[in-house]
């Protein structure tokens, strides 16, 4: 199973795509394109494979980011939460930090926020 140290990418999860922020490759459209370029295929997410996105030492995420690197898998694979959790594991992430990114996965495919 691949693992991705987050804090690796950025300790501050914050900017959306190359329009935010002053460092163009630490945004969400970079992270997404340069480390989760498998989920892409639908046969990933047919398979068993899984990925862990490990955020210990993370200290923000923001809603902007998760849309940007999560919600695209439902907008655009039709992914849904239940699926997304199964195949992506988020260890040792805040409640907070999970709440956002469920909340932006379940809006890339209109699933209630229940």
């Amino acid at each position: 199973m691949k693992t991705i140290l987050m804090k690796n990418f950025s300790r501050n999860l914050i900017c959306r795509n190359k329009y935010q922020g002053s460092d163009l490759d630490v945004n969400a459209e970079m992270f997404r394109i340069k480390h989760l370029a498998e989920l892409d295929d639908q046969t990933w997410w047919d398979g068993e494979e899984k990925i862990t996105l490990e955020f210990e030492g993370v200290d923000t995420i923001s809603p902007g980011f998760a849309n940007e690197a999560f919600a695209y898998f439902g907008i655009y694979k039709n992914v849904t939460w239940n699926k997304f959790k199964q195949k992506v594991i988020l260890k040792n992430i805040s409640e907070v930090k999970y709440e956002i990114i469920r909340d932006e996965v379940k809006s890339g495919t209109g699933e209630d926020e229940d």
